[in-house]
């Protein structure tokens, strides 16, 4: 990802990643290991802290880690209602801490302030 200018092109891509990262999360938080172990979780939740550190560290600004932010919110509040009759994100414990989580994690890290190097 080369370094943006953090206007439009930077929330352009926050937006794009925000929504890659909402629909996989959503579609692998609820994958375990046994049962016990929430790996689709710890998925979900470290490619949501890896793509938000990504366009944190690659464009200036912080517009577009506000936008990730922002999207993710967004997008995991309309996919978690039930419009189609189907449950996405269902009221258990992997699935508020996919909602949750996935917004907190985002949260901090566009809020976070950027270190010199």
């Amino acid at each position: 990802m080369a370094r943006g200018r953090g206007g439009i092109k930077g929330a352009v891509v926050g937006f794009l990643y925000a929504s890659f990262a909402s629909v996989v999360g959503t579609l692998m938080h609820q994958t375990q290991v046994g049962d016990e172990i929430p790996i689709g979780l710890l998925f979900s939740l470290s490619l949501v802290l890896m793509l938000a550190g990504g366009i944190r560290d690659r464009q200036k600004g912080k517009l577009p880690g506000l936008v990730f932010a922002l999207t993710i919110a967004v997008e995991l509040f309309v996919i978690g209602q039930n419009l189609t009759g189907d449950i996405l994100i269902p009221a258990n414990n992997a699935g508020l801490w996919w909602s949750y989580g996935a917004i907190g994690v985002a949260a901090l890290v566009a809020l976070w302030p950027k270190l010199k190097s």
